[in-house]
């Protein structure tokens, strides 16, 4: 932290030929399991990551924001009193912070001049939730200009930035990735009801291993597209199903409910919704128990394959990419479990790897990547982080 602190103020100072007062942290996020099925009533299971977006900056007496970044290192200044609603359709990055700066000033708030350098060492595109980090980070700098750290109400911020998301960036996203960044809690799992808000930490109990990600550096073109295309399906299977039985979501299906589906597709959209709900509450049991034993570590990473064989097979969202990686994950010894982890069609994979065995596993899965996809894969180990924060 203290290298990144050293770049953050060589940055700032290159950039507005000033010192930097104060530093953030808002973290990346992974989904350990849950995956498709929080728009279907389901709990998803994300941590927040060691890796996100980091912040320098400086208040002055001007009416001004100042906006900068490594992305392309050029300084937007921008008047409080714009309407930012005019960069709503460009491809800049600043459309995020100033979506939720004018959320803020939507709000009433009203705040002083302030310079923010942004670096982050999250990889571009990987799906590990950049937009929503600096989402979160823009808001939490800003309440601590007329708040507290202990006054914010991290849950009204979360929910802030994904209307945000949702209103000025354009993206239908749920809450998740916002509530991850904003809750996150060191060397805990987070339960969350994405439709209640209800949440409960979960120890990850294991010590000796570590969560490595993967990421396939393969372009997401249709992820998209058949996201909207799986909620579909999903929403016509729930309301088929309704006219016979009395269920609210689609999780709430089961087994032998599916013959009254009209199709195969449907069935196994369903089928994948039904049994990953399953695996989620499967190893919340098994994180609850306290046991820390190697026979818990290996059910947990046998249900993290099965998640993975039924977004292959089931709900059809991932690709050669990310089955090689949890394939060939699935031959090497020191692994516990893997499975694509998001949306799917590119992104990243997460595995349990032997803590002792983590550089043998990288090089291992690098070579087979290569090989088999011609490809080069970012992989890196990640610890479970706290929320966004000042350091």
């Amino acid at each position: 932290m203290d290298n990144i602190k050293s770049k953050l103020v060589e940055k700032f100072k290159k950039t507005y030929n000033q010192e930097p007062e104060r530093f953030f942290f808002a973290p990346g996020r992974v989904n350990f399991i849950g995956e498709h099925i929080d728009y279907n009533g389901g709990k998803v299971l994300p941590f927040a990551i060691n890796k996100g977006i980091f912040a320098a900056i400086k208040y002055d007496d001007s009416n001004k924001i100042k906006l900068c970044s490594h992305i392309d290192n050029q300084v937007y200044e921008i008047d409080y009193n714009n309407d930012f609603n005019q960069y709503k359709n460009t491809s800049l990055w600043i459309r995020y912070p100033l979506g939720v700066i004018q959320a803020l000033k939507n709000q009433g708030y009203r705040f002083k001049g302030i310079s923010l350098y942004y670096w982050s060492n999250l990889p571009v595109g990987s799906g590990l939730s950049s937009s929503a980090a600096i989402e979160i980070l823009t808001a939490y700098v800003f309440y601590l200009q007329i708040k507290t750290a202990s006054q914010i109400d991290r849950i009204q911020m979360a929910i802030l930035c994904q209307q945000v998301e949702n209103q000025f960036i354009g993206v239908k996203c749920g809450i998740m990735d916002q509530f991850s960044i904003a809750m996150g809690k060191k060397d805990h799992l987070i339960l969350l009801d994405t439709h209640s808000l209800e949440y409960e930490y979960l120890r990850f109990l294991f010590p000796d291993v570590s969560i490595v990600v993967i990421n396939t550096n393969k372009p997401r073109t249709l992820a998209g597209s058949k996201y909207n295309d799986r909620r579909t399906e999903c929403k016509l299977s729930l309301e088929i199903l309704q006219k016979k039985y009395k269920i609210n979501t689609l999780v709430e299906a089961t087994e032998d409910m599916l013959n009254d589906l009209v199709s195969n597709t449907l069935q196994k959209r369903t089928m994948h919704v039904i049994s990953e709900h399953k695996r989620v509450q499967k190893i919340r049991e098994l994180l609850t128990q306290n046991n820390s034993s190697i026979e818990n570590l290996t059910l947990i990473g046998k249900l993290l394959y099965e998640s993975h064989y039924s977004l292959k097979e089931y709900y059809e969202v991932s690709c050669y990419e990310l089955d090689v990686i949890v394939e060939e994950s699935q031959k090497i010894d020191s692994v516990y479990g893997a499975r694509m982890t998001g949306a799917g069609f590119g992104g990243c994979a997460i595995a349990l790897v032997k803590q002792q065995e983590v550089n043998n596993y990288i090089s291992q899965i690098s070579k087979k990547y290569k090989e088999k996809t011609d490809l080069e894969a970012d992989i890196f180990e990640v610890q479970i982080e706290d929320g966004v924060k000042e350091i």
